[in-house]
């Protein structure tokens, strides 16, 4: 059955709560653990349950609790809820007596998930061999190194002209 885990929890003294119970259907091909979300009308979470597979689940919560949003996702990198990962919700009324048939559906997402990304020190695409020299003869700059000024002056001035 489920863990309880996550940033949150119901306190509740066993029996003195009302049961919330349902099953998450999933049918897609994602993995990952599935974590269950108990959410306030002000999108708070109010309590966590992590599952390692989808199927039934039951928590118990505070009597008189009002509207809750469960919100189901497959957590495939372990970051949270994101728009690519499969999710579904329901909203249901916690009041006095039991709620059952709290079924969700996950959906997979409709976002597409984060690419692979190089490091910032990583340039990418073919590099010249810094040690074969390059067109003028001279020796290529390391990839990323900063280009050294020609010692002696032998620039150009600026603004000079061709000799008349």
């Amino acid at each position: 059955m489920p863990n309880a885990g996550g940033p949150q929890s119901f306190k509740v003294t066993p029996g003195t709560g009302v049961k919330l119970s349902g099953t998450i259907a999933y049918s897609g091909k994602i993995s990952g653990k599935l974590r269950v979300d108990l959410l306030n009308k002000e999108n708070q979470i109010l309590h966590v349950l992590s599952l390692d597979k989808v199927g039934p689940w039951e928590v118990e919560a505070p009597k008189d609790l009002g509207e809750v949003r469960v919100s189901a996702f497959i957590d495939s990198d372990n970051n949270g809820p994101s728009t690519y990962e499969p999710a579904g919700e329901v909203t249901v009324t916690v009041a006095q007596v039991p709620v059952t048939g709290v079924n969700v559906t996950l959906k997979d997402g409709s976002g597409a998930a984060p690419a692979a990304t190089e490091s910032a020190n990583t340039l990418s695409g073919p590099q010249p061999d810094p040690t074969e020299p390059d067109e003028m003869g001279g020796q290529q700059p390391s990839p990323g190194a900063t280009p050294k000024k020609p010692a002696g002056g032998s620039a150009p001035a600026a603004g000079g002209g061709a000799p008349g």
